[in-house]
């Protein structure tokens, strides 16, 4: 017997998003926590975060004192990671760099404490981002 051809949809490009790391969060320790992430298209987030001190966990919330400002932009049609070339020549999945605390908006200044959602927050002794992706990928829908 013939099988009838049928017509599949088109496959969809597989989004590779880094695994998130297993972690307890501690009081004192150094963190990475986002501020904001702008989903820019069906494919592109810019991202807001900041690193600091841990000073307080609560259920949902964290209190973080705040020393350095970033901004990352995630494109998931691209590789790799780069934390020099900010304008990602060549495309870069991630490029990140160091920015003014009063660049974009940003309310905070180094020194200063800033409450913000616990399950934006991970310890800087892990790569950012795989919580980009991970939370990009949630907010933005890719």
């Amino acid at each position: 017997a013939e099988l009838d051809a049928v017509s599949s949809p088109p496959a969809k490009k597989k989004t590779i998003v880094p695994a998130m790391p297993n972690f307890t969060l501690k009081t004192g320790e150094s963190v990475f926590v986002i501020e904001q992430i702008e989903c820019k298209s069906d494919n592109e987030a810019f991202v807001f975060f900041y690193e600091g001190q841990l000073q307080e966990l609560q259920n949902t919330q964290v209190q973080v004192n705040v020393n350095k400002r970033y901004a990352m932009w995630y494109d998931i049609r691209h590789d790799g990671v780069s934390k020099t070339d900010w304008w990602c020549i060549p495309k870069k999945r991630f490029c990140y760099s160091s920015i003014d605390f009063t660049d974009w908006g940003g309310k905070l200044k180094s020194g200063e404490l800033g409450s913000f959602d616990k399950k934006l927050t991970l310890p800087s002794r892990f790569d950012i981002s795989a919580l980009v992706a991970h939370t990009s990928k949630q907010k933005c829908s890719f």
